[in-house]
């Protein structure tokens, strides 16, 4: 093992990343759309073959692989949906941005994952060229926070027991006072890089740049919960289990909140990426109810609510590049000339809001089950804010598609051939795993 990485792992790893900086670099010089998907596809099948070898072989769980899987969904879409819409280092940035995320996936050394927790901040710089100095501002202010509070972490536990370098053996950690103290600090890190409630600020300041990056839903979702699920709940159940209620309860508060605030929004994006917060607030209560049910719940829906968002947030983001900013003051009619797109937005909205046959009802049914037994007052929370998303996504869907435009504006929004499949994938997946559950849940299952 190198720096918390099998050799495996690194075979694959760095073949990837080389792979996708030539391809950037022939993109740059030659052009074509393939060029973007060629690293996305290569890894996926990789990716998919060394989970079923996995499965076959080794019936101990799936290690990081089906979260590297998700990874590549999302570069599916984003890339796909991308290519005509922005710049070279739009791009760029989120091939980038997706390699250092897989490098951190891979590792359980602590501090290569804070090495890369950094690195991932940079593509985002992309997002505040121009005239969003306030809003960089708040984004890096929030996430050197983050920062300070991870490194303060590792260094607590580093003088608790010199020499620690292994994420997995987090169990091993002498029970004190301070080892509390880093369990603290890693769950602040986790909550600030997440964007919960009341640390949400640098999201908001992120999403409202014109035009909003396309890769932040895949940012947000991932290395805090990811380091929450390999070292802050780890230290937390060691530490302080008898907390649990009270995070928990901060769990669904966050839920609640952004719930509530998707409904009064102006903006349809302010709407999704609240919705969006709302869903990954759940997922902390279904890991914190402490049972296998629950996690395995919660894991599962970490998969759906990033394939998901990932198809509403690429479809909204054709529909404001095109027509531009879209808000709740009128309904744009966009129905009659992009009745396949309609049809796609609504399905994923569907998909968000758990409706029963898509990926969405399994996961979300486990967490509610798993959270109702030990909990009832936050699991009847949870049921609120899962039907105020629900309502608020079935309001975007009528301001954007429904009625009849009275200007001139031709709002009628081509999609290629690649675009398409893009969405049909993830859209296949979605039902897919909606229909027949069991086998992705018995994989996710093993990892817990």
């Amino acid at each position: 093992m190198i720096w918390g990485y099998t050799y495996d792992n690194l075979e694959f790893l760095i073949p990837w990343a080389l792979l996708t900086l030539l391809c950037l670099y022939l993109y740059r010089s030659k052009g074509g759309k393939l060029l973007l998907i060629l690293p996305a596809g290569l890894a996926a099948a990789v990716a998919v073959l060394k989970v079923w070898l996995h499965t076959r072989d080794v019936q101990d769980g799936v290690g990081p692989f089906f979260l590297l899987t998700l990874a590549l969904l999302h570069l599916v879409i984003g890339m796909v949906l991308d290519a005509r819409a922005t710049s070279f280092a739009s791009k760029a940035s989120g091939l980038i941005g997706l390699v250092l995320h897989g490098f951190a996936y891979f590792t359980d050394n602590p501090f290569v994952f804070a090495l890369f927790w950094v690195l991932s901040l940079l593509p985002m710089l992309t997002a505040f060229r121009g005239g969003h100095a306030h809003a960089r501002l708040v984004f890096f202010g929030h996430h050197l926070v983050a920062l300070a509070a991870l490194l303060g972490a590792l260094a607590v536990i580093q003088r608790v027991a010199p020499g620690f370098s292994d994420m997995r053996a987090v169990g091993t950690l002498p029970h004190v006072a301070e080892t509390r103290w880093a369990a603290f600090l890693l769950v602040f890190a986790c909550l600030v890089r997440q964007a919960m409630f009341p640390f949400h600020l640098w999201f908001k300041a992120a999403y409202k740049t014109r035009p909003f990056p396309l890769s932040i839903g895949f940012y947000v979702g991932n290395l805090g919960f990811i380091l929450f699920i390999k070292l802050a709940l780890p230290l937390l159940t060691l530490e302080a289990r008898d907390l649990f209620p009270y995070a928990m309860a901060c769990g669904v508060l966050s839920a609640l909140y952004f719930a509530n605030m998707a409904l009064v929004q102006t903006r349809l994006r302010s709407v999704v990426f609240n919705v969006m917060l709302a869903q990954y607030a759940t997922l902390y209560c279904g890991l914190e109810t402490m049972t296998e049910f629950g996690r395995t719940g919660a894991l599962f829906q970490f998969l759906t609510v990033g394939c998901c968002f990932t198809g509403l947030l690429s479809c909204l983001y054709l529909i404001e590049w095109e027509v531009g900013e879209v808000r709740t003051g009128r309904f744009h009619g966009l129905q009659a000339a992009n009745p396949q797109l309609s049809l796609v937005f609504l399905l994923f909205s569907l998909a968000g809001m758990a409706l029963p046959a898509t990926m969405g009802f399994a996961g979300e049914d486990m967490i509610f089950h798993a959270v109702i037994e030990r909990h009832p007052v936050v699991g009847i929370g949870l049921i609120v804010a899962a039907a105020i998303n629900g309502i608020a996504l079935f309001r975007v869907v009528c301001f954007l598609f429904r009625g009849t435009r009275d200007d001139v504006l031709d709002p009628t929004i081509d999609l290629s051939w690649w675009q398409k499949a893009a969405l049909g994938v993830i859209l296949a997946a979605m039902f897919l795993f909606g229909l027949f559950p069991s086998w992705l849940l018995q994989q996710v299952h093993t990892y817990v």
